[in-house]
């Protein structure tokens, strides 16, 4: 048994090893005691789709042995699974978090308190079907978490770093038990294979199939409700909401297209901020090698969107990958992968922290701005 133990173990080790220069090849220096998602999980991220209480049992355990993580409840479903989100800060951040949420949201209000950070939020999986955010959650979560490298530490110290891995769990539930049980070995790629069909009432909706994304205004499902209350707790600076598109799609990011600019809001996110995060996301995904565009199709008009956080001075970002709905899938730009999928949306929640860092002043008195122009 002790053999066979020793060997699982280093499968185990090579297999996530083998992981980290795809996924996170610049990482560095690593904490040794904070666990892998594949170490944690048993399998390489990419090759099963995740269940919610699976996600759920790696961020608590990042939070019980990180001292930079900890995690709370901030609703629960009509099938009584937990949403939950992860603060992610530097431990002396940690010591004080409190402290800094109320001098946070009071800067949104008066000069002050500039020297504290910025607050970040990232939130994926309001659809469940739209899977791969979540999962590139867990990257985010222990990358945050472990990583060793002093742009990291930099991040920690001058930013709040909200992971909330999955806003739907009764909709990510729902599609990934229909694709894990008709994942085939070796899988199949067939967009006509049973594992890519997923039949009604399928997995993008809540237990009572009403769109989650539709309800931050009317606030009616718990899930909806979660995210107002959560919001208001923490007012973010930034906002980032990980979607998933057709599978003949490519990847995008903001800004969308010019008519979705509502006409009651400031114009400084959208002429000022937009280009200069979408500069760095453009460098990130050219260095990646993957197809995106910009500036089409996608709107922030109606505020029951998770951009209701637009109207209350936050800069929200939306990304939508192409959908692989299971392992792999043929499409009209070729084979794409779940771990693909999966590596573009944690490669954009990375790009969205260094420019948010960068920009933390600009961001900070954005706030300030849009109160006054409110207020006026």
């Amino acid at each position: 048994m002790s053999y066979r133990l020793l060997l699982g173990l280093l499968l185990t080790a090579t297999t996530a090893l083998a992981q980290a220069p795809y996924f996170y090849p610049n990482a560095g220096a690593v904490n040794p005691a904070i666990p892998t998602p594949e170490q944690f999980l048993g399998y390489p991220l990419g090759t099963h789709q995740t269940p919610p209480d699976q996600i759920v049992a790696y961020f608590r355990e990042l939070d019980r042995l990180s001292d930079r993580v900890t995690t709370e409840i901030i609703g629960t479903t009509y099938e009584r699974r937990p949403i939950i989100v992860a603060t992610i800060t530097d431990p002396a951040n940690q010591a004080r978090i409190e402290d800094l949420r109320q001098k946070h949201l009071a800067r949104s209000m008066a000069p002050g308190n500039d020297g504290e950070p910025l607050v970040v939020h990232l939130m994926a999986n309001i659809h469940g079907g739209e899977t791969s955010g979540g999962e590139a959650s867990l990257l985010t979560a222990y990358y945050l978490a472990a990583s060793e490298n002093e742009e990291t530490k930099s991040w920690l110290k001058n930013a709040v770093v909200l992971v909330e891995p999955c806003l739907n769990p009764d909709g990510r539930n729902r599609a990934v038990t229909w694709r894990n049980v008709h994942e085939a070995t070796p899988p199949v790629a067939d967009p006509a294979d049973r594992e890519h069909t997923e039949v009604w009432p399928g997995g993008r909706m809540n237990h009572y199939w009403f769109d989650p994304n539709r309800d931050l205004y009317p606030a009616v499902h718990p899930e909806g409700r979660a995210q107002v209350e959560f919001f208001h707790k923490w007012m973010p600076n930034v906002q980032v909401d990980h979607h998933e598109q057709g599978a003949a799609a490519t990847f995008f990011f903001e800004p969308g297209k010019s008519s979705s600019i509502n006409s009651t809001l400031p114009l400084t996110a959208f002429e000022t901020f937009y280009p200069k995060y979408a500069a760095e996301f453009a460098k990130t995904y050219d260095a990646l090698g993957t197809q995106y565009f910009t500036k089409e199709v996608y709107d922030k008009l109606y505020p029951g969107y998770t951009s209701y956080s637009i109207f209350y001075g936050t800069l929200h970002f939306l990304f939508e990958q192409a959908q692989v709905a299971g392992i792999q899938q043929e499409t009209a730009n070729g084979l794409i992968t779940y771990a693909f999928s999966i590596r573009n949306q944690f490669a954009g929640a990375l790009s969205t922290l260094r420019s948010s860092v960068k920009l933390k002043p600009e961001l900070i008195q954005m706030r300030r701005d849009f109160f006054k122009y409110a207020a006026d």
